[in-house]
């Protein structure tokens, strides 16, 4: 007889994960729901879950949903999506190997009707959003998913540093497609996003192709929400988790589903630090899928 765990509720969810599969074959993906209760321990046990499944070369896949909204999709939704077009929205910041599109392009697939939406947000001032629209769209193109794109900057905020290794760093001459699971979308297609100057999204000569984060906090009910959340968890830092859910707001309110990547869980800081950053990112949208690649994940393009 074999003792697999010790009780411990992330001991059992890691062997579970060690021994799936049958043989050389194993899920290279692992996905858990939200955790509901947010109790101290409830909030140590998860995290401690998701840096142990990471450490053992999974992509992590976590669902979260609105308080009460129960699964997704429910009955009701998986009929209505089946009548109508629906919306999955795909917010690109960390490339990460470009799991975040390959995942989100196969789930747009199970209904007809399912219209798929990129969001790439700029994270430097020194992209210019009209080129970057232009190399994702290229891109899109050359792997052969059909999406909208849009621009949205965030530039003025720390989503890089959130979403990625702080002491991660790479010259120009480091920067290939293997180390591509911690560049930003801006990094990875820099030859085109840094072609020329970046202009400030106010300027005229941007049109409709970007759109700044900030403009969704104009209304009362986005800027007493900010002012809600800020006064719950009173940390600068989650301004730009907020900033982000303005952007989501703005944008993606209506989505079915939207997926993005998974906000950085750093070791250093206490487990509730993880939750109220994706509290107070997710605030408001009913379905939000958080992904991490492995690294080892890759789509290749053809020309």
């Amino acid at each position: 007889e074999v003792a697999a765990t010790t009780g411990v509720v992330s001991q059992s969810i890691w062997s579970a994960v060690v021994h799936s599969g049958m043989g050389p074959l194993s899920p290279n993906i692992v996905l858990l729901s939200y955790p509901s209760r947010r109790d101290g321990k409830d909030c140590t046990d998860f995290v401690t879950t998701l840096l142990g499944i990471a450490n053992l070369k999974k992509a992590l896949l976590v669902f979260r949903s609105s308080p009460g909204y129960g699964t997704f999709p429910s009955e009701e939704e998986s009929f209505r999506i089946r009548k109508k077009t629906s919306t999955l929205d795909v917010w690109w910041v960390i490339h990460d190997g470009g799991m975040l599109l390959l995942l989100p392009y196969i789930l747009s697939k199970t209904h007809r009707n399912q219209r798929l939406r990129l969001f790439a947000v700029t994270t430097s001032t020194t992209e210019n959003p009209d080129r970057l629209k232009q190399a994702v769209t290229t891109h899109l193109a050359q792997v052969r998913i059909t999406a909208s794109v849009e621009i949205v900057d965030l530039s003025d905020t720390t989503i890089a540093q959130d979403m990625r290794d702080a002491d991660w760093a790479l010259t120009t001459e480091e920067r290939d497609i293997r180390s591509t699971p911690h560049m930003t979308v801006g990094e990875v297609f820099s030859s085109s996003a840094y072609e020329v100057p970046y202009h400030a999204v106010e300027d005229e000569e941007m049109g409709s192709s970007s759109w700044h984060a900030t403009s969704a906090q104009d209304s009362s009910s986005s800027l007493l929400e900010t002012k809600n959340l800020t006064d719950m968890y009173g940390d600068d830092r989650i301004r730009t988790a907020l900033q982000f859910n303005a952007a989501l707001q703005q944008h993606s309110s209506n989505a079915d589903l939207v997926v993005t990547n998974m906000p950085l869980i750093r070791t250093n800081q206490p487990s509730d630090d993880f939750f109220n950053y994706v509290d107070a990112m997710c605030s408001g949208i009913d379905n939000v899928l958080l992904l991490r690649g492995s690294g080892a994940e890759v789509i290749t393009t053809y020309l």
